[in-house]
């Protein structure tokens, strides 16, 4: 999957976890899955909005090079 344009200038680059079934510990259940919601919002400066859990951060930074530098 890439990167979703979800407004103008403001990108989900978070990943899809289909494995995880307890969020929080045994808190709440989630049997089909969950996002690791991160965006990138581009303006005067760029921001990153969250981010993933750790095993995730390479595809993370996949959709961030599909829009940006990383290193700006």
């Amino acid at each position: 999957m890439s990167s979703v344009e979800v407004l103008e200038n403001v990108y989900w680059v978070g990943a899809i976890d289909w494995n995880v079934r307890y969020f929080h510990g045994f808190t709440y259940s989630t049997h089909r899955g969950t996002t690791y919601n991160a965006y990138i919002i581009i303006d005067k400066k760029i921001a990153l909005v969250d981010s993933v859990y750790g095993p995730f951060a390479n595809e993370m930074m996949e959709r961030i090079r599909e829009i940006i530098d990383p290193s700006k």
